[in-house]
């Protein structure tokens, strides 16, 4: 697989701490499962080119901070394009306290509402 990061632009700095990709290799061999570690890091997730069995093969979706280890099966190909945030930017985005929505995944759609469809 093939993860790159990107520094954000000097007017985001205050909330994203970078970009990053992750994209499968033609031809390559794939993991089976991909383990995701506790964070306090919120981020914005778009899922492109398959990614994660049980979501969408094109997704786009908000997780915020988790606290919690959790495992994910991984489709023959992958790619993904992700916004790291700091632990204060889902409040201020979002207009949410962290607490209430640790752990939580959802989906463009249920945050935005038709916008994010």
């Amino acid at each position: 697989m093939n993860y790159k990061t990107l520094a954000p632009p000097t007017q985001l700095k205050e909330l994203v701490q970078c970009f990053w990709t992750l994209e499968s290799e033609p031809g390559k061999p794939m993991p089976v499962t991909y383990h995701l570690m506790a964070d306090n890091c919120p981020e914005i997730i778009f899922q492109y080119n398959g990614g994660f069995k049980g979501y969408a093969t094109q997704s786009a979706r908000f997780r915020f901070q988790h606290d919690v280890y959790d495992k994910f099966e991984v489709a023959d190909n992958l790619g993904f394009f992700g916004v790291r945030l700091f632990p204060h930017a889902a409040g201020i985005l979002l207009n949410i306290p962290a607490y209430e929505v640790v752990n939580q995944v959802f989906d463009f759609a249920d945050i935005f509402k038709h916008a994010g469809a």
